[in-house]
């Protein structure tokens, strides 16, 4: 049998439950065994695992007690290690830089991205600095000023790229002297009212495919490594019910298909097939699920996609079909108000 551990970081839930919970998954039978819950934390909505029992968790609280969380993971218990303050409002998301030596946490209130070094000996985080960001969109309810949603990388560590759903912008940053260097960032100008949310980019790297949360679209975009610029091809409608609720994407590990999620309206995750020599994009399938998929991850040998379903309480786990793309479901796990999961592979007996 093969198993993989699974770790879940959950909203705060009415009668107080904990909120990350680590689980082992049978990935033939489906079943799961709850492995530890800890309660001490408040809405982890994005979780990072920087190495081997190390967890990086936001807080996203909307007030001055936000920040990054570090737990240890020792003896099948998770304990508190430090909490260090992100000086900036409703941390969303969490990335863990390419060489390991920094994390950066997207405030999407504070609409700035904070940068913390990290300890790869004691797994441990300092202090931060923080790069600020400006702007606003034409949504007068979601875009009032700069909403950082989504930290993550180019391939060849030369840049951070951050998606603002409420400047309609991705955000360059240049990676010098090993840290992200924000006085030389440069923005690149999405449509308006588009509201960018998550990226990811292709195998080789050369590709960024972005889900923009408000127009519920799938962005391509090619990236000149040489010149550091990013460059917008074609626009692929998502949601065509305009629920403006368009959430999560993700890349199958052979790269043959795409895959993003909706919610509000026809909750659930559209596959499309990608082109092996231009990246272009063709929708083959959509896959209802339960309900608001804020956050969907892919095995890393492609056999199965697991699928936070918040209000549902519950992760759905679904084979994949390689050839095809398409997902079926195998079994579900319940879990209080799921918003993140990250994957680690054990041994196979």
């Amino acid at each position: 049998m093969s198993f993989i551990q699974i770790t879940v970081g959950s909203y705060n839930s009415p009668d107080n439950q904990p909120t990350i919970h680590r689980f082992e998954l049978d990935t033939e039978t489906g079943r799961s065994t709850l492995i530890d819950s800890y309660a001490g934390l408040s809405n982890p909505s994005f979780i990072a695992i920087p190495q081997k029992d190390v967890l990086l968790a936001v807080n996203e609280d909307c007030n001055h007690d936000d920040g990054l969380t570090v737990l240890h993971f020792k003896e099948n218990k998770y304990q508190k290690i430090m909490k260090v303050s992100g000086e900036g409002s409703a941390p969303c998301h969490v990335a863990m830089s390419p060489e390991g030596n920094f994390v950066a946490t997207a405030n999407y209130l504070g609409g700035s991205v904070s940068v913390f070094p990290f300890d790869k000996v004691l797994g441990t985080i300092s202090n931060p600095d923080v790069i600020k960001f400006c702007g606003k969109g034409p949504d007068e309810r979601r875009q009032t000023g700069p909403h950082a949603h989504f930290v993550t990388f180019t391939r060849d560590g030369r840049y951070m790229i951050v998606p603002d759903l409420g400047a309609d912008a991705l955000h360059v940053i240049p990676i010098n002297d090993g840290k992200p260097d924000g006085a030389n960032k440069t923005d690149v100008n999405m449509a308006p009212g588009s509201g960018p949310r998550h990226i990811v980019f292709n195998q080789k790297g050369n590709i960024a495919y972005l889900v923009s949360e408000l127009a519920g679209t799938v962005t391509i975009i090619d990236y000149n490594s040489k010149a550091g610029t990013l460059t917008t091809r074609r626009v692929v409608e998502l949601d065509p019910n305009h629920a403006h609720a368009s959430a999560d994407i993700h890349m199958s590990p052979d790269g043959s298909f795409l895959y993003a999620s909706n919610r509000r309206v026809d909750d659930g995750v559209v596959c499309f097939a990608v082109d092996n020599e231009n990246g272009e994009l063709n929708r083959v399938g959509f896959t209802p699920t339960g309900s608001h998929p804020r956050n969907f991850t892919i095995t890393s040998d492609g056999n199965l996609m697991l699928v936070a379903c918040r209000d549902d309480n519950r992760i759905e786990v679904y084979r994949r079909d390689s050839e095809t793309g398409a997902l079926s479901l195998l079994s579900t796990i319940g879990c209080p108000l799921p918003v993140c999961i990250l994957l680690e592979d054990s041994e196979t007996v």
